[in-house]
Formats: C-alpha cells, structure tokens, sequence
C-alpha cells in the first residue's frame, strides 16, 4: 500500500507542518505526582494497615497503664535490643 503523501524517506515538510497544525504535537500529558499524604493515607486506610495500628496503640496503651507514666517507674533500657 503506498500513499502520496508518504514518501520512502517519510513525511515532506508540508504534511509534517499541515499534521502539526491539524493534530497538535504527539506528546502524551504527563500526569501529576500522587501527593505524599494521599500515598500515606492509601497505605493507612487498608485494613491489615488499619489492624497493625491499632495492635500498636493497643500494646503501648497497655505497657503505659502497666508500668504507669511516672519517670522513676519508666526504664527505656527495657525497650533497647
């Protein structure tokens, strides 16, 4: 199949300029960056996500009523590896 307009070098300088003015330049629209915090928040509203935080609020609230929050009472040295 071979089109007029299609020489074997590819598109003359007119079809090229009348194509541009027709369709505009073939770029595709880069889309906008996903913001940080609706990353975090598509992370957090997951429910394991959502499961693991409250395991993890659940176990500080209780080693806190525990061990109490008075300062002589805390020893940090207790959490270290």
């Amino acid at each position: 199949m071979h089109h007029s307009n299609l020489p074997e070098s590819g598109l003359t300088t007119t079809a090229v300029t009348t194509q541009l003015t027709k369709f505009g330049k073939n770029e595709l629209v880069a889309a906008r960056p996903v913001p940080l915090w609706r990353k975090i928040w598509q992370h957090m509203s997951d429910v394991s996500s959502l499961v693991l935080l409250f395991a993890v609020g659940l176990a500080t609230y209780l080693a806190l009523a525990q061990n109490g929050l008075d300062k002589d009472h805390c020893d940090w040295r207790h959490f270290s590896y």
